[in-house]
């Protein structure tokens, strides 16, 4: 009898002691998702914030070259927002981490669901739109930007300008790749990160809620 009664304490510590690591181990990994994710949600916010204003350039460009009114050097900064772009991006290595130790390390089912939402929905939109923003920039504006424009270095109106403004008024290509990143920032990007702010928000309001439980 004394036999099997140590056996069932040693069981019944062991398995406090495993619930005790795994709820520390969820705390941990909750925590380093937290941390990542607060940042990501910042950094994504300020990159929304600058499509916006790029948003407002191109409209601009847009309304110059459908105008009788000539360029001026201080239009030169608001080229800039056609030919860069930004890549965003979301931290994936404590989410990477946590499937490898398993999804059902975090014990409630709404804050799992959530998660790999985000992992697995809405951040894949994000590194496509980073491909589709790089190759518009490198394969269709610069390569146009660096035959027909020169490049203004004064300090307020750092930017490009036309070698020949009658030039890229009359072919055309300037307007055309002036209205499709209109396009894509109204019908794409600015939905994209509006979607992966909100997911990020809903994630770590849930992780608040269980760190604080």
């Amino acid at each position: 009898m004394l036999i099997v009664v140590g056996i069932t304490i040693a069981l019944t510590a062991n398995s406090w002691y495993a619930g005790l690591k795994e709820d520390q181990d969820e705390e941990l990994l909750l925590r380093q998702l937290q941390q990542s994710l607060t940042v990501d949600q910042e950094q994504l916010s300020n990159a929304l914030s600058n499509l916006r204003l790029a948003e407002q350039d191109i409209i601009a460009i847009v309304e110059l070259l459908q105008s009788v009114e000539p360029f001026t050097e201080e239009f030169a900064p608001y080229f800039n927002s056609l030919i860069r772009y930004q890549v965003s991006s979301v931290q994936s290595a404590p989410f990477e981490t946590l499937k490898i130790r398993g999804l059902g390390l975090i014990s409630n089912e709404a804050l799992r669901f959530n998660l790999s939402s985000l992992f697995e929905d809405d951040v894949p939109l994000l590194q496509a739109m980073a491909i589709n923003q790089t190759f518009f920039s490198l394969e269709m504006a610069q390569p146009y930007f660096f035959e027909n424009f020169r490049r203004v270095t004064q300090e307020e109106n750092s930017g490009w300008f036309p070698r020949d403004y009658g030039q890229v008024k009359s072919d055309g290509y300037l307007e055309n790749l002036s209205l499709q990143k209109l396009r894509s920032i109204n019908l794409k990007h600015i939905g994209v990160y509006e979607r992966v702010i909100f997911s990020i928000s809903k994630v770590l309001d849930g992780i608040e809620k269980e760190l604080t439980n």
